[in-house]
């Protein structure tokens, strides 16, 4: 009987080991995935030009710094987690998938404009805002 339960327990222990190898791979498919993602998308070079408008109108100064202060790759890599967090494997093949269609290559190729020209939109609207909130 002892020699059972021994065995029991070294045979569990290495279906579970199994289970952990298995757990490990999927998370690194997953998380290529994620990096398949966000190459697609040109997660990077949109943070970039983000950032770019963002400072553009700051003094020299504040540029410098903030260039100095923010990493671009670092950020990128901040929001690696929260794709894993909200998107299985099988919804980030999906995804990848629609932005390969001729539709999703369009798509990619208008949503910079489409966010640069928001964020001029969304800054005269403040501006706007902040100026009649001034004069009250």
């Amino acid at each position: 009987m002892k020699r059972f339960v021994i065995a029991a327990v070294c045979i569990g222990s290495l279906a579970l080991s199994g289970a952990d190898i298995n757990v490990a791979e999927a998370a690194r498919e997953k998380r290529a995935l994620v990096h398949e993602l966000l190459r697609i998308t040109s997660t990077k070079e949109q943070a970039q030009q983000i950032f770019a408008t963002m400072i553009r109108d700051m003094p020299k100064e504040s540029q410098v710094a903030m260039s100095e202060i923010l990493n671009v790759d670092e950020m990128v890599a901040q929001v690696v987690p929260v794709y894993e967090k909200h998107y299985s494997s099988e919804e980030l093949r999906g995804i990848i998938a629609f932005y390969n269609t001729p539709i999703g290559q369009r798509m990619l190729a208008v949503q910079p404009l489409i966010i640069q020209d928001s964020m001029i939109v969304m800054k005269v609207y403040v501006q706007k805002k902040l100026a009649e909130k001034l004069k009250e």
